[in-house]
Parts: C-alpha cells; sequence; structure tokens
C-alpha cells in the first residue's frame, strides 16, 4: 500500500461563477471538488469532480512557489473564457500546464475565486 506520505494530497471545494476551462475541456458554472495528489517530484494528478461526486477530468499540475494565506483558485480570462491557471494553498501552489501555444495566458488578467478544504486528505 502506498504510505500515507505519498498519498497526502490537497483537496479542495469551490463554488466557481463562470464557465471555464481547463486545458482544452470546459465546464459549467457550480460547485466543483479537487483532488491533488502527488505523482513524482512537483507533478500532480489533478481530478476535478463535479458536486455529485463523478469524476470529470483527470489532468496534471506542477507544484510551484506561489501560496495564499486563504486558498483559492486562479483563472486566466482569455477573449472572455476562464482558463484554471494555478491552485494556490497556504502550503503550496500548483501551476496547470498553459493552454498549448497560448501567448495570450501569459498576458491575460487573472480572476480569483476562494476555495474551502485545502487540507490535506
Amino acid at each position: 500500500s502506498i504510505s500515507h506520505a505519498q498519498a497526502m494530497g490537497v483537496r479542495i471545494e469551490a463554488d466557481i461563477p463562470f464557465d471555464f476551462s481547463i486545458g482544452d475541456k470546459s465546464f459549467s458554472a457550480g460547485k466543483y471538488d479537487l483532488a491533488v495528489f502527488r505523482i513524482n517530484g512537483t507533478v500532480h494528478s489533478v481530478q476535478l469532480r463535479d458536486d455529485s461526486g463523478k469524476l470529470l477530468l483527470t489532468t496534471t499540475a506542477i507544484q510551484n512557489g506561489s501560496t495564499m494565506r486563504k486558498s483559492d483558485m486562479l483563472f486566466a480570462t482569455v477573449d472572455a473564457q476562464h482558463y484554471l491557471d494555478k491552485i494556490r494553498t497556504p502550503d503550496c501552489g500548483f501551476v496547470f500546464s498553459k493552454v498549448a501555444a497560448d501567448k495570450r495566458v501569459a498576458k491575460a488578467k487573472r480572476e480569483s475565486v476562494p476555495v474551502s478544504g485545502a487540507s490535506p486528505n
């Protein structure tokens, strides 16, 4: 069995007030649950579920240094579309791979959505 240290992850819930995308997949505004688990080194698996617990997406994120005293999700707004860019928690941050070859994301304005949870599960 996996040791607890390896299995330790972050689990957050958010009520996202706008339609959004993670990579090339789009989702409607609403309540979501994200679980982040380390795969190896700084690479983490991210699972997005709807509020009924249905798994909608599994993707990867890279751990980085951006932290927030109160956890949040940071979205980049490009052409009125919101892309999930980062998850920030008091302990660490996670950045999502940029939308392939989309230079606009780097310059986009950011919008923060507060989350609850964020404790290691």
